[in-house]
């Protein structure tokens, strides 16, 4: 489509970079919106292990009501083993803060959990 008036000295490349901005932005509102529709509902009535992870490393948060936010950062290891050895031990660690109970036996189910927390 042709401009009205004047010249138009966009390419389509740059017409499609600015769109992908545009919806970008517009996203990032939403996701924002989202969050604290989450942390209203979800985060202030109940205790959240959060588990980000990329090749880059990872962080683990934990959310509880009432109580400052807890972030491990997780540096990568370079061997997926090596790295999940202290994922379960921040994550019991994490288990035990928001609960109370402390698991001496693995693997932590989700019945044990249950279990612990009645």
């Amino acid at each position: 489509m042709e401009p009205i008036s004047g010249i138009n000295t966009s390419t389509p490349q740059d017409s499609a970079t600015k769109n992908v901005l545009a919806l970008n932005s517009s996203m990032f509102e939403l996701y924002d919106n989202s969050l604290h529709i989450f942390e209203k509902n979800i985060l202030a009535k109940h205790p959240v292990i959060l588990a980000l992870f990329s090749g880059a490393g990872g962080r683990f948060i934990l959310s509880r009501p009432g109580i400052a936010r807890l972030e491990i950062e997780v540096l990568p290891k370079g061997m997926a083993e090596v790295v999940m050895m202290p994922v379960v031990a921040a994550l019991l660690n994490a288990i035990f803060d928001a609960t109370g109970h402390r698991f001496q036996s693995l693997p932590a189910t989700g019945d044990m959990l249950k279990g612990a927390l009645a």
